[in-house]
């Protein structure tokens, strides 16, 4: 049950915040959380209202994170964990 809580989430909302975090996040989750870069990335999703979090899913859901343009400080901020 740890593993599958850890993996998925305690709840619906952490599934989803999951599902929109960077990849190499969640595969290499204890690097990232040791180097601050998960919490970094979860504090600034955390500060998306509704329409933030819309425009923010919209640039990312095609999975290609190069191009990309926001007038948005905080989802500019996080595109670029998306990117390599």
């Amino acid at each position: 049950m740890d593993f599958f809580k850890r993996a998925f989430g305690n709840n619906l909302d952490e599934f989803n915040k999951l599902l929109w975090m960077p990849e190499k996040y969640i595969i290499y989750r204890n690097e990232n959380i040791e180097n601050g870069n998960f919490k970094i990335w979860e504090d600034l999703y955390l500060q998306l209202d509704l329409s933030t979090t819309i425009e923010f899913q919209n640039l990312i859901g095609d999975n290609i994170f190069t191009n990309k343009h926001t007038d948005n400080p905080i989802i500019a901020k996080l595109l670029k964990h998306y990117q390599i």
